[in-house]
């Protein structure tokens, strides 16, 4: 619980694990595929594995223990501030994490969020206290147009 009435969690690397399952999945591929078209393609063996050494140091960077905020306006997370705005609830929840959308982005700009299941149903319960609280400004906002 933060002082002004937000809530903030870590996660741990664990967690980090499931929450990124889809961009480790992803860049694991990137890793191999590369490999079987070096010959045809005749590039040097050396830019491979300078490709496989930055994408592993990504991947490592994926897992380090995130710390996440949620205030009145925004939601930190990943370094970055988001304005509750430009966020939502994902209609389709998984079960040991929290996924948000970015408005407009459609399904190419999920946020998932990581954590314990204590810490992760807390923060729902502020992010739906958000989206409720957003509601009546849209609502006033539509009749005043």
């Amino acid at each position: 619980m933060l002082a002004n009435g937000g809530f903030a969690w870590k996660s741990e690397g664990s967690h980090e694990l499931i929450r990124q399952w889809g961009n480790l999945g992803s860049m694991a591929a990137m890793m191999v595929l590369p490999w079987g078209l070096l010959e045809a393609s005749n590039t040097p063996v050396i830019y491979a594995v300078v490709w496989d050494i930055l994408l592993c140091l990504h991947l490592i960077s994926l897992t380090i223990p995130k710390r996440y905020a949620i205030t009145s306006t925004h939601l930190f997370a990943d370094g970055q501030s988001y304005a509750w705005e430009r966020l939502r609830l994902a209609k389709r929840q998984p079960k040991r994490r929290i996924m948000l959308l970015r408005n407009g982005w459609g399904p190419f700009g999920p946020l998932p969020l990581g954590g314990d299941a204590t810490s992760l149903k807390t923060a729902k319960e502020y992010i739906r206290a958000m989206e409720q609280a957003r509601r009546p400004n849209t609502l006033v906002s539509e009749q005043e147009e």
